[in-house]
């Protein structure tokens, strides 16, 4: 009995681990899995990188922006020619924009089968098995398309930018960086207190954070239902924000625009270098940035300020 109640209890603390690894995950908003392509902190900064299965997918500064990826030995492909921005990983599909004229693509993440798409877009979501984007064709309004191209909804009138799809809610910004939230099917249209105004939006659990343009881009949260707004720090111009294990990365206009990191509580604002930093990426315990003290390469520091160099 002694040993049975020992098994069960093992059992239990095992179970109990594993789900807070899962609601880790999902509070980082990690994309190295099957769900989504890449996360909307990335996103909302270009997609520079995504990760999936221990590779990482980048833009190549060195190569002229083009796609490529590497492994942990840094052995690298190229996958494609285009100057590359918004990159999705899903299933063996790399999705991403030409950052030359807005075209989707996608190609095999082998590079052996490459495929164009008719839609020009920016802030792709790519979630089960749909591209979510802005349509440059139609006015940067709400789209999605099928990621097999067979199947393309219009699923709203408005120009729409700093996609966010949560479950099965998108939340984006539109005209005069007013807050809306859609059901993905176009549904249930919810318009927030007009009177809040973001950028830069990023959306972890059950917290929307941005920098409030009408308060000199201070970083702001509140709750997805529209309560508890909170300022969180007193910085003004903070831009680029990326929200990742705890922590606001963004630029710091009031410091010459270097890069830094508050917590998610608005505690321990730290610098992490002295680069101007543009377009922050968080993969692992990475950040990634265009660096526009050294003519926008593009760079990568640890979160704690340590390894920092170019990457290629």
């Amino acid at each position: 009995m002694g040993k049975v109640l020992v098994i069960c209890v093992l059992i239990i603390i095992f179970l109990i681990g594993c789900k807070n690894k899962m609601n880790q995950k999902k509070l980082n908003g990690t994309q190295d899995g099957n769900s989504i392509g890449n996360t909307s902190g990335n996103i909302a900064n270009s997609g520079s990188v995504a990760l999936k299965n221990g590779w990482l997918y980048y833009f190549n500064f060195i190569d002229k922006g083009k796609l490529y990826k590497k492994d942990i030995n840094d052995n690298k492909f190229k996958l494609s020619d285009e100057m590359c921005a918004n990159i999705n990983v899903k299933d063996d599909w790399v999705i991403y924009t030409s950052l030359e004229d807005g075209t989707i693509y996608k190609v095999k993440n082998d590079g052996t089968v490459k495929e164009c798409y008719t839609e020009k877009g920016e802030y792709l979501n790519v979630t089960n098995d749909w591209i979510y984007y802005s349509n440059k064709m139609d006015g940067g309004k709400l789209y999605k398309i099928k990621i097999d191209n067979k199947k393309r909804l219009k699923l709203n009138n408005q120009e729409s930018a700093y996609l966010n799809v949560i479950d099965n809610s998108i939340f984006y910004i539109a005209e005069g960086y007013k807050l809306h939230k859609i059901s993905i099917d176009g549904s249930n249209k919810y318009d927030y207190d007009s009177e809040i105004r973001c950028d830069y939006l990023n959306v972890v659990g059950e917290w929307l954070y941005f920098s409030d343009p009408t308060n000199n881009y201070k970083i702001c949260k509140m709750k997805k239902d529209g309560s508890d707004f909170q300022e969180l720090n007193s910085n003004e111009g903070c831009h680029f924000l990326n929200v990742s294990d705890n922590w606001i990365y963004y630029c710091n206009d009031s410091d010459g625009s270097k890069l830094y990191k508050v917590s998610i509580n608005g505690t321990n604002n730290t610098k992490i270098c002295d680069d101007r930093a543009e377009l922050i990426n968080i993969i692992d315990n990475w950040v990634y940035y265009s660096n526009d003290s050294e003519g926008s390469k593009f760079y990568r520091i640890k979160q704690d300020g340590s390894g920092r160099e170019i990457v290629d």
